[in-house]
Formats: C-alpha cells, sequence, structure tokens
C-alpha cells in the first residue's frame, strides 16, 4: 500500500435525511450577454428579452426549473473515524449499492457519512460516483488493470493534500484526502496499481484485503467472529 496520511471523517449521529429542493429555472444567456450578442449581430434589439427566448430557441440556452435530492445532515453531534484504517475496502462496498435506491445510499451515509462536503450531497452527485466506481470495479474484477487505469485517469477527479508523515524515523511522502470520497479513491488506486486486493466476507457486507502481507488467499471471512456466526447457521445442513 502507497503512504496514506491519518484521515479522520465525521457521521452525523442524528442520521441523515432526503430533502427534496427546487432550483428555479432561468434563461442561461445574461440580459448583458444578450445585449452584446446582438450589437455583435449588427442587430437593433429594442427587447432583450426577445433576444434571449430566441437564443434559448435557436441554440437550446435554457435552464428550466429542476427539481433535486439533497441528503443533508439532521444536525446530531458528530462521531468520527477513519475509515482508510477502520474500513480498507470500504470502496468497494460503496459501489455495489444500488444507484436508483436512495435507501441503499441513505443506509450507507448513515453508517460512513457523506461523500463530500459537511453540508449535504445531491443525489444526482452520489449516483454520478457510484457508477464511475460500479464501472472502475467491473475492469478489475475481469483482471483488466489497464483499463481501469485508463478510467481513473480520465474520470476520476479526487482533492489530495500532499504531506509528510514525520512519525517514521525517516518523513515520507504521503497522501491525506479532503472526503470521503477522496478516500475511496485512495483506496480503489491502491488496487489498480496492485498493492492490495479485496474480498467480500461470506457473512457481512465488509471487504477485507488478501494477498501479501494481508490475509490468506483462501480466507472467505472478514474475521473469526463472521466465521463463527455463518458456521453455526450453516452447521444444519446448509451450504457448506
Amino acid at each position: 500500500m502507497f503512504p496514506m496520511f491519518q484521515f479522520d471523517w465525521p457521521v452525523d449521529s442524528a442520521g441523515y435525511q432526503w430533502i427534496e429542493q427546487e432550483i428555479p429555472g432561468a434563461p442561461a444567456v445574461p440580459a448583458e450577454t444578450a445585449r452584446i450578442a446582438a450589437a455583435a449581430a449588427g442587430f437593433e434589439v429594442r427587447d432583450v428579452e426577445e433576444f434571449q427566448a430566441t437564443l434559448i430557441q435557436q441554440y437550446g440556452y435554457s435552464r428550466p426549473p429542476q427539481r433535486i435530492w439533497v441528503l443533508e445532515p439532521r444536525g446530531g453531534p458528530q462521531r468520527f473515524y477513519r475509515p482508510l484504517d477502520e474500513v480498507p475496502g470500504l470502496f468497494r462496498r460503496f459501489a455495489k449499492l444500488t444507484s436508483s435506491s436512495r435507501d441503499e445510499i441513505s443506509e450507507f451515509t448513515h453508517e460512513f457519512g457523506l461523500l463530500g462536503g459537511l453540508g449535504g450531497s445531491t443525489q444526482k452527485i452520489i449516483v454520478e460516483r457510484l457508477r464511475l466506481f460500479k464501472l472502475i470495479t467491473d475492469a478489475l474484477d475481469v483482471g483488466d488493470q489497464q483499463i481501469a487505469a485508463t478510467l481513473f485517469n480520465d474520470l476520476v477527479y479526487p482533492k489530495f493534500t500532499p504531506v509528510l508523515d514525520a512519525s517514521a524515523a525517516t518523513p515520507r511522502l504521503a497522501f491525506k484526502p479532503s472526503t470521503l470520497f477522496g478516500a475511496m479513491v485512495l483506496q480503489l488506486a491502491d488496487e489498480i496499481c496492485g498493492g492490495v486486493k479485496y474480498r467480500k466476507c461470506k457473512q457481512c457486507p465488509e471487504w477485507f484485503r488478501i494477498g501479501r502481507n494481508e490475509k490468506t488467499l483462501r480466507r472467505q471471512f472478514c474475521s473469526d467472529r463472521c466465521r463463527g456466526i455463518w458456521h453455526r447457521e450453516h452447521r444444519d445442513g446448509g451450504d457448506k
């Protein structure tokens, strides 16, 4: 794994809620822009609104009213955790969500927090990021790291802060994400680069690292607790 700096992320203890909001419609051509365009085209336009309407009709510059869903915190006390340390396969869990299900997205957010800023996240942005992770992890699952790397370079634009980790005897360059999305992108990049691979626990939703310096390739459970629960549930002739 390449160096990742300690990263804490908040979760609203009261949970999160979907709020429907309306963005008012507006012409994407401001009045002053319409005047300049009219003068440049040699028109004498007395009614700027009429010229705006012409631009909208001919070039599709309109922006109709929109109704959007925003996932917002309820405003309870915050608890903090360390995604990179405590949930190393979080990006894999996120990629398995159903993009059309607000309930699944809510459940994920209640447990791990918002992807981006603390004020709220629109459903559109969440779904776009979810589809991006699905696309890249699908490439990884069929063993195509080159395609995964190309998609990552072309489509992923996270924000990281380069920092010097002074906890080691010799300071080293590390990367500190600014959001939960950025933390999951670092996990994703690590798998693309071959630093680690992940497997889903046979009992619970968690994903765990396997391979070199990690859990054995034969391991099917994230913990002894999950292994014990699974065997107790299947001891009477169920799935072996």
